[in-house]
Parts: structure tokens; C-alpha cells; sequence
């Protein structure tokens, strides 16, 4: 499983939906930011990540587990709290 480091230590909502080989713990001070895709269209789940909520549907539908994966996102990564950017604006203005 793709693990991504999340730097601000923040908490990132893991799916439980997909293959059970999926769900896996990550390494200490790493989390991963997931959301569901179904592979009923593969190429477009891979560049865009697929519909929201969509391998649910296809669970409560009785479609299955075996066509849901899940599309991995380091969107946690931008979340940097504004007082790091701030601080980091102020030290360049003043070193100039």
C-alpha cells in the first residue's frame, strides 16, 4: 500500500472500502489521504481519480468489492498551517 507522508502530522480519512490487502497501517508519522474510485472506467479513475462515492454505489448495488480500488492523494501535504507560511514570509523579507 502507498503511504504519504504527511508532514503537518494532521489526521487524513482512510476508506475502508477496496480489496482487504488494501487497508493497512502506514508507517509511524506517515497517514495517507485516499478517496474511492470504481474501475468501471479505468483510465479515467486513474487520471482523475473517479467519481466521489462511487465504489460505494457499486457495493450497495450489489456490484461488488472486486471492482473498487482506491486513488491515493497527498492533498494533506498542502494543508500547511498559515503560521509556518507567515513565519517563512517574515525570515525572507528580513534577511533582504
Amino acid at each position: 500500500m502507498l503511504c504519504i507522508m504527511n508532514i503537518q502530522g494532521l489526521k487524513c480519512h482512510r476508506s475502508t472500502l477496496g480489496p482487504p490487502e488494501s487497508i493497512q497501517e502506514c508507517a509511524a508519522g506517515q497517514d495517507t489521504c485516499i478517496k474511492d474510485y470504481s474501475l468501471a472506467a479505468y483510465s479515467l479513475a486513474n487520471r482523475e481519480c473517479g467519481i466521489k462515492g462511487e465504489c460505494k454505489t457499486r457495493i450497495e448495488k450489489g456490484l461488488g468489492l472486486a471492482d473498487c480500488k482506491e486513488c491515493y492523494t497527498d492533498l494533506c501535504n498542502f494543508a500547511v498551517p498559515k503560521s509556518i507560511i507567515i513565519s517563512i514570509f517574515v525570515g525572507f523579507f528580513y534577511m533582504i
